[in-house]
């Protein structure tokens, strides 16, 4: 889409002599305006924590306020329904996913969050790619509307007056009787 991803299996973080491969992930991801996080069939392995390094990567976001697209495999998405409806079943088998549970506590602990927690369903690449293109263009839709919406620069225009005449007229201290009344009437 041309954005410069910082991606570990490619070459994209830089690896700190004083941090180990994983805390150095987490450093870069400090860095970055934008998390898009992929969750597929394999939890990953486990750090000190007990947690997969992506889901850290997701709790370093949520710690950061970084805005996260999530992307779910829609058969996974499946299988976490299955898993809700027979938890206390003991042994319940989902094909090609190494662990399952704490995958699927993952993706609980996205989908209960208060903000930002909507999340997308791919079953290829082309789906996954136009769920990000078209999120994408909510936050930009989002960002410009607020960054130039006219009215923002009128109440800025407006407030900035308000000072310029509260300094002038607060020179004087009889003067501040006639500044309530020009404030009253710029307000």
């Amino acid at each position: 889409l041309g954005y410069n991803p910082i991606l570990s299996e490619h070459g994209g973080v830089g690896y700190l002599p004083t941090s180990s491969a994983e805390d150095s992930c987490y450093i870069a991801e400090k860095e970055c305006q934008l998390v898009i996080l992929i969750i597929g069939k394999r939890y990953g392995s486990l750090s000190n924590n007990g947690v997969s390094v992506t889901h850290n990567e997701f709790l370093v976001a949520r710690k950061k306020k970084i805005p996260v697209i999530c992307l779910i495999d829609k058969e996974v998405m499946t299988f976490h329904k299955v898993y809700n409806e027979n938890k206390e079943q003991s042994f319940v088998n989902f094909p090609g996913m190494d662990n399952h549970e704490k995958s699927f506590e993952f993706i609980n602990s996205f989908m209960q969050s208060t903000v930002n927690n909507g999340c997308f369903f791919y079953s290829n690449s082309t789906e996954a790619r136009n769920s990000i293109k078209t999120q994408l263009a909510h936050i930009f839709y989002d960002f410009l509307k607020n960054k130039f919406n006219p009215m923002n620069i009128e109440i800025k225009d407006i407030l900035s007056e308000v000072k310029t005449l509260r300094h002038e007229l607060l020179k004087d201290p009889d003067n501040y009787m006639p500044f309530l009344k020009a404030m009253k009437f710029l307000l």
